[in-house]
């Protein structure tokens, strides 16, 4: 039995590490976005282990299908252990100051997205209107309407 644990991980450690880190990430995003802050606590909670395991669960089936080996005790297999690893990283990250860095993280990329886009908000177009008519005037790319802005549609 012990031959067998250490042979799953040996041949799949490394892939489904990284695949439950990236579960982690996803989850760490959710809850640091607070995107479910209109739920009721216990139902966060319900809804990101729902998440974590159905994230498992198609992880572990592009996995299993794109190296060949698909099959339910394989899919199964990988499942579990992704979405164990998926808690045991999560765990430490809460329990340690690495939950500190990855908040910090997220506060600086948040920073920098902001930044980004106020940047680019500033830098679109001031759309001139003519007082006379408030038309669009011709300078910025658009044309007036040639109907008077009386567009009727056809009588079938």
């Amino acid at each position: 039995m012990d031959e067998l644990i250490i042979n799953f991980i040996k041949t799949y450690g490394l892939p489904l590490g990284l695949i439950a880190l990236g579960g982690v990430v996803l989850l760490c995003i959710l809850k640091y976005g607070n995107v479910f802050r209109k739920l009721a606590e216990k139902w966060r909670h319900f809804l990101y282990l729902t998440i974590t395991i159905g994230f498992s669960l198609i992880a572990s089936a592009i996995y299993l299908a794109a190296s060949g080996q698909f099959s339910a005790e394989y899919f199964f297999a990988v499942g579990l252990a992704i979405f164990t690893l998926d808690q045991a990283i999560y765990a430490i990250i809460k329990a340690t100051p690495a939950g500190d860095l990855v908040s910090g993280l997220f506060d600086k990329l948040k920073a920098a997205i902001k930044k980004k886009t106020s940047a680019t908000a500033a830098e679109l177009p001031v759309v001139e209107q003519n007082d006379e008519n408030a038309e669009t005037t011709a300078q910025n790319g658009a044309t007036p309407p040639t109907d008077g802005g009386n567009a009727q549609t056809p009588n079938k």
